[in-house]
Parts: structure tokens; C-alpha cells; sequence
């Protein structure tokens, strides 16, 4: 057996650390999307929006958001890293695909709305992140990631 490297594209083992998101309020949903985008490429990090919010929650985020006077996005958005989830493949089953499995990569976002004391309004604030990703992450698999 040699003991060449594995190939580029082969996920490997162990755990990364990336940088944390630096920017903690925003003044909108669009600014912390834009913000966002722009981090993901300077980190080479892909985080898609993840959501399970139950219908009597979302009413209850409606009234409460109507109450407050925010507009654009809810009260509040989870993002995980695009390896940590499942999706489903769409073949036969004939051939084994290592990576239509998901990696259950934990690294993710959380942001809400919430009041700034300071500047006496409404803000888009992250609440928690995690940017310890259990994959490889680098402008390779950024730039080939399917989604």
C-alpha cells in the first residue's frame, strides 16, 4: 500500500477553526445578508438559512413584529453550514455516493431582532455562532460546493 496523500476533493478528518463573525449588530435583514455574503467569501465559509419555525410561532413572531415596528425578515434566522445537513440524493441506489452523506457539520449562525439601548432602535443582532467546522474549508471546496 502506498502512502500517498488523499486527493484534494476527499474530505479529511479533524476539526477547523475559522474566523468568528466580526460584525455583531446590523441596521436590516438585507444588511446582515449582504454582510454575509460577503464574509462567506472572505472565509471561504457557506452557511444557508435553516428554518423550523412552527405556524403558531411564526403568527406569534407576526404580532410581535407588527407590535415593534420591524419589517424585512422575521424576529430571528438560524444559518448552518451547508455540510451540516442532509439532503437527499435523487439517484437509484446503484452506485454508493460518499458524499451525498451529510459530514453533521455543527458550524452556524443565529441572529435576531432586538433592541440597541444605544442607538434607541431596532437592530438584526447575532445572538451565537459556531465557526468550528469538522471538514476542510478553503477556497477549493468553497468555489466547488454545489449549492
Amino acid at each position: 500500500m502506498s502512502e500517498s496523500k488523499p486527493e484534494v476533493h476527499v474530505p479529511s478528518t479533524g476539526m477547523w477553526e475559522y474566523s468568528p463573525i466580526a460584525k455583531e449588530c446590523h441596521e436590516s435583514w438585507e444588511a446582515f445578508k449582504e454582510y454575509l455574503v460577503v464574509c462567506q467569501e472572505d472565509t471561504h465559509q457557506l452557511f444557508r438559512l435553516r428554518s423550523s419555525t412552527s405556524v403558531a410561532r411564526c403568527n406569534a413572531e407576526i404580532q410581535d413584529q407588527a407590535r415593534a415596528g420591524a419589517n424585512g425578515g422575521g424576529t430571528s434566522a438560524k444559518y448552518i453550514g451547508t455540510h451540516g445537513w442532509y439532503r437527499k440524493g435523487r439517484s437509484t441506489g446503484q452506485r454508493k455516493s460518499y458524499f451525498g452523506k451529510s459530514m453533521e457539520c455543527k458550524a452556524g449562525i443565529k441572529a435576531a431582532v432586538t433592541w440597541n439601548k444605544e442607538e434607541r432602535k431596532f437592530m438584526v443582532r447575532v445572538t451565537g455562532s459556531s465557526t468550528s467546522h469538522n471538514h476542510r474549508v478553503d477556497r477549493t471546496v468553497y468555489e466547488n460546493h454545489p449549492s
